[in-house]
C-alpha cells in the first residue's frame, strides 16, 4: 500500500480538527457538499458533488482523535481502464499524447475543441482512472452532449 505521510500545522482545537475530518455534517462543510455514511471502521462514507459526480471510501482505521483512513472502493483493473475509455468514446476523440497505461491527452474537436486527461492513478495493479474534461464556448451545451460518453465510464466502474 501507497502511503504519504505529511506534517500540517492547523490552528485550530483537535476535537475541532478531529469533528472535521470524521463527521459527515462537517466534512460537506469543506470537501463535497454531500457526505453520507459513517466513520465507522468497516462502514463506508459516499462524497458527492453532483448526481453521478461520486466517490466512496470504505474506513480502514479510527482511532479517535488522531488517525482516520479510508480505502478506494472505486478502483479498476489497470490493464482496461485506458482502453474502456477510449471505445466509449465520442467518434471524432483525438488522442493527442499516450503514457499508457498511467494517462493520456486528447481533444474533442466537435466539443469547441475541449481538452480531455484521462488519468490512471499510478503505482498499483489496480487503481482509479479519473477522466478530466475542459469544455470552452457554451460549455452547457457541450456538457449535455457529453453525458452518456461519462455515465457509461460510471457504469464501467470509471470516475
Amino acid at each position: 500500500m501507497r502511503k504519504i505521510e505529511l506534517p500540517v500545522e492547523i490552528h485550530a482545537p483537535a476535537e475541532q480538527v478531529w469533528r472535521a475530518i470524521s463527521t459527515p455534517e462537517e466534512i460537506a462543510r469543506w470537501f463535497a457538499p454531500v457526505v453520507t455514511g459513517s466513520a465507522t471502521v468497516g462502514e463506508q462514507m459516499t462524497f458527492s458533488w453532483y448526481p453521478g459526480g461520486e466517490y466512496s471510501g470504505t474506513v480502514d482505521v479510527r482511532d479517535e482523535g488522531r488517525h482516520l483512513r479510508w480505502s478506494d472502493d472505486a478502483f479498476v483493473p489497470r490493464e482496461t481502464a485506458l482502453n474502456q475509455v477510449r471505445a466509449n468514446a465520442p467518434d471524432d476523440f483525438r488522442v493527442r499524447t499516450s503514457e499508457a497505461p498511467d494517462r493520456l491527452w486528447g481533444t474533442l474537436p466537435a466539443y469547441g475543441d475541449a481538452l480531455v486527461l484521462i488519468e490512471n492513478e499510478p503505482g498499483r495493479e489496480s487503481y482509479h482512472c479519473g477522466v478530466y474534461i475542459s469544455l470552452y464556448g457554451d460549455a452547457t451545451r457541450h456538457e449535455a452532449t457529453l453525458r452518456p460518453w461519462l455515465a457509461r465510464m460510471l457504469d464501467q466502474g470509471l470516475h
